[in-house]
């Protein structure tokens, strides 16, 4: 649920420039650690897309340093956080003003270059979220790729990764001389990026859990934990697995509710209906439209035309799926997982038994889901403050900017 908001953003961008002279020219980076210890030799592809050409990889060979730089008023620079990486079993960066350092042991890392150079750092730091967005989908695509090339039994260990299990990702900015050869790198400064998402470790809602669990012994328990599957596959990037789930949630529970209503039924329309059922192919349409008619039910397309021509367009984007290897991307099968829980929750409902909710009900949400993107710069400085000296934590906090789009308002939680 909720996963257009989860996949959100929050970006933190340095206020300081170094002054254009016409000597320097500046590159937009980024990487992001991965728990996976792969590949067993680095990864490198080009990416064109329309936001620019990148240098992407993976790599197993670096390890990463954060260098706090506190703030200096005869240099008019503000406190700067820096997160270098660097091969592993070198002594790393030093710095001659012994600034205080943490080094991080990295399984494996992404990476991330932007081809384009730029005049300024501003420049170079515009269109962050746009950039942090492919870096995310392109680290998706590539391990996804392993995932489906692994053995059958390991296959599970590798995924794509879930806004819930990614950290931050650090934005670096570099500057070169011009004309240097060859170009020599230096870090300008570094910006955190983290997801929305990660709000979730909290707890987001309470419930209790029923005294009995007699709904859910029956023909709805598979219809359940199929959707819940599809709504995991959602979170991690397979869209298409998603779908497969949710719509196979909706046919399990149509094709076991319409057999229980087919038992109650005299002989006469029991031959009626397997008749035309049989004409029918037995498709969707059939069980969710004229087959509950002719056993004496009200049908979806009847109850609700619009959500029965959602479903009957997602079952057949479905097929196309399976068996013409279409693609879809997860924000637009979003769409298609939460029409199959409204049809599953609308067959419980017809058979009579007690259907769950789409969302927590407003009562039993936690505080934070309410926030905005304005006041959740408490969970950047949660994050982040490990690598802060204390008392230069609130002078920082001055000196960036926290850009974001806003979490979940009142009107868009389902209160019901």
């Amino acid at each position: 649920m909720f996963y257009a908001e989860f996949k959100k953003i929050i970006v933190v961008t340095p206020q300081f420039e170094m002054a254009e002279d016409g000597k320097h020219e500046f590159q937009w980076t980024a990487h992001l650690p991965l728990p996976f210890p792969l590949p067993s030799s680095c990864v490198k592809r080009v990416i064109d897309s329309k936001i620019g050409t990148f240098e992407f990889g993976i790599h197993q060979h670096m390890d990463r340093t954060f260098i706090y730089v506190p703030k200096d008023k005869s240099k008019k620079r503000p406190p700067t956080l820096k997160v270098l990486l660097h091969k592993k079993g070198s002594s790393g960066p030093t710095t001659e003003e012994n600034y205080p350092m943490r080094r991080e042991s990295l399984t494996a890392v992404a990476t991330i270059s932007e081809i384009a150079k730029y005049n300024t750092a501003k420049s170079a730091f515009e269109a962050n979220s746009e950039k942090v967005e492919l870096f995310i989908s392109t680290i998706s695509d590539v391990l996804s790729e392993f995932q489906l090339r692994a053995p059958f039994t390991c296959a599970w260990m590798i995924y794509p990764p879930n806004v819930l299990e990614l950290e931050s990702v650090y934005v670096n900015v570099l500057w070169y001389k011009i004309g240097e050869t060859p170009p020599k790198p230096n870090l300008h400064a570094s910006s955190p990026v983290f997801f929305t998402g990660m709000n979730l470790k909290n707890a987001t809602f309470t419930m209790d859990l029923p005294e009995s669990s007699s709904d859910l012994d029956g023909i709805l328990r598979i219809p359940y934990q199929l959707l819940a599957q599809s709504v995991t596959s959602l979170h991690r990037g397979t869209a298409a697995l998603s779908i497969v789930n949710a719509i196979g949630a909706v046919e399990i529970l149509a094709e076991n509710i319409s057999e229980e209503f087919l038992a109650n039924v005299d002989s006469a329309t029991q031959e009626n209906y397997k008749a035309k059922f049989h004409k029918a192919h037995g498709n969707l349409k059939f069980r969710l439209h004229q087959g509950l008619k002719i056993l004496g039910f009200k049908s979806l397309f009847d109850d609700d035309n619009k959500l029965y021509s959602l479903i009957t367009s997602w079952n057949e984007k479905r097929n196309n799926l399976v068996h013409k290897g279409n693609s879809i991307l997860p924000e637009d099968a979003e769409e298609g997982v939460l029409t199959c829980c409204r049809v599953v929750r609308w067959l419980a409902k017809l058979s009579g038994r007690r259907a769950k909710g789409m969302y927590p009900k407003k009562k039993e949400m936690k505080d934070f889901i309410m926030r905005t993107a304005s006041n959740t710069d408490a969970g950047f400085y949660w994050q982040m403050g490990y690598v802060f000296v204390n008392d230069e934590k609130t002078k920082m906090r001055s000196e960036f900017k926290l850009v974001g789009p806003p979490c979940h308002t009142d009107e868009e939680i389902e209160t019901t």
